[in-house]
């Protein structure tokens, strides 16, 4: 007979969570005990490395031979070659089975009640996507940082256009969608959830927005954000030129428009033309945006009153 814990795990949806790793060796421990720590019992994981140069995957083949029976399945994938992240990602979905997905990276934590939150709301059928808050933090003794996070007012096109408040650490997406999707955009490697949120905008799914803080991002020097990565500039420049500066003017965003193009064209200077003088050029286009010249005349301005 069936106890009472094997019901609730089978009467809870699947949820299938992608660990994305590259290089990941510092900190993938932690975040693959973070998904074995939630309090959610219906869990498959699935750890994707794109050719990772360190020893992350012995580390995740150590990990799993001790801890796979605390899943409904528990697989590595592996690659030949580094193709990025929004490969990587669809990598694994080949491998998944279950009603939602979480993709996490491989620096990132779940708190131990993350799928449980999530999935503890009312859920329409044709709610998409869910997401919460997620809190930044340096060291994992101190999980002090800010929450970030919030409500996508609608219409949700024109709102994503002004911010992007979806942390994509913190989110479930219904596996509906990401069938109807094909996947993730391969034609931006190294961006993976921004285009995702249009496009599942784009298919008219509604999305659920939870208060709670769910996910840790962890702050560190290897954020491909925060590193001046330059692929990661590359797919975020060419998403936003392909994308972004029609629905801009659409909603009528003149200013933001121009400066998104305006932050493509230095990106590309800088890409194409290494000479010093050259990035010179392409630096000093900053100061045809009114708001930096602004900050730039604060500083200065601050700079001479601190020096008398």
């Amino acid at each position: 007979m069936m106890d009472n814990s094997a019901k609730e795990i089978e009467r809870s949806p699947l949820v299938s969570i992608i660990v994305v790793t590259y290089n990941s060796s510092m900190f993938i421990i932690d975040t693959l005990d973070s998904v074995k720590n939630q309090n959610y019992g219906n869990i498959e994981l699935i750890v994707t490395d794109d050719h990772s140069k360190d020893d992350t995957v012995a580390l995740i083949e150590d990990w799993i031979k001790e801890n796979a029976a605390s899943f409904v399945h528990c697989e590595l994938v592996t690659s030949p070659v580094n193709s990025g992240i929004t490969p990587n990602i669809n990598r694994a979905l080949k491998y998944i089975s279950g009603d939602w997905v979480k993709v996490l990276p491989g620096d990132d934590l779940l708190f131990p009640d993350s799928i449980s939150n999530l999935l503890n709301c009312e859920i329409d059928a044709n709610v998409g996507l869910i997401y919460s808050r997620a809190r930044a933090f340096y060291k994992l003794q101190k999980m002090d940082g800010p929450a970030f996070g919030a409500a996508l007012a609608k219409p949700y096109e024109r709102s994503l256009l002004l911010d992007n408040p979806i942390p994509a650490m913190a989110t479930l997406i219904r596996r509906d969608v990401v069938e109807t999707l094909d996947g993730y955009d391969e034609r931006y490697p190294f961006i993976d959830d921004y285009p995702m949120w249009f496009r599942i905008i784009k298919e008219k799914w509604e999305i659920k927005f939870l208060e709670c803080v769910t996910a840790g991002y962890r702050l560190h020097t290897q954020n491909i954000s925060k590193s001046g990565y330059n692929p990661y500039y590359k797919s975020l420049y060419k998403f936003q030129k392909e994308n972004l500066l029609m629905k801009g003017l659409k909603y009528g965003f003149i200013y933001l428009t121009y400066t998104r193009y305006l932050d493509y064209l230095i990106y590309r200077i800088k890409e194409k033309l290494s000479h010093p003088t050259a990035i010179k050029v392409a630096n000093g286009l900053n100061f045809l945006k009114p708001s930096f010249c602004w900050d730039y005349v604060k500083v200065r301005i601050g700079m001479d009153q601190n020096f008398h």
